[in-house]
């Protein structure tokens, strides 16, 4: 059995049919912002059970949370300029420094390779 900890309010899953290795995400809120956002890639036997779980449900009050991992940006704050590469799941930790450091303070640029268009579309607002 999987424990899981109090906060997602919500979990989807991304719009690509053509696999069923795809990425999810809990959500809490609705403003982008303020949202806290897991992503989980379908890749192990641990993460295949904890979807199989999951799937079917709509509402949901609770996710189990481990980490953190060292991001390969870790270090992207001391640099006004930023190059971001990131692949498939990867996009993670790229939307979070993406999301740092709002105006005109630091340039941002990220290089994303996807194997569906279908994520670009997904993830897309997350970037706006």
């Amino acid at each position: 059995e999987i424990k899981l900890e109090e906060f997602c309010e919500e979990v989807l899953s991304t719009p690509d049919d053509r696999s069923n290795d795809v990425a999810m995400f809990a959500r809490q809120g609705l403003n982008k912002h303020e949202t806290t956002q897991v992503f989980i890639m379908r890749a192990g036997d641990w993460t295949k059970g904890l979807t199989k779980q999951l799937e079917g449900r709509r509402n949901m009050r609770s996710c189990w949370v481990t980490g953190p991992y060292t991001s390969p940006y870790h270090v992207t704050y001391k640099f006004s300029h930023s190059v971001l590469v990131a692949s498939g799941i990867g996009i993670t930790p790229a939307l979070g420094v993406m999301g740092q450091y709002h105006g005109n303070s630091k340039t941002k640029i990220l290089v994303w390779s996807v194997r569906s268009k279908t994520m670009l579309k997904f993830f897309a607002p997350l970037l706006q």
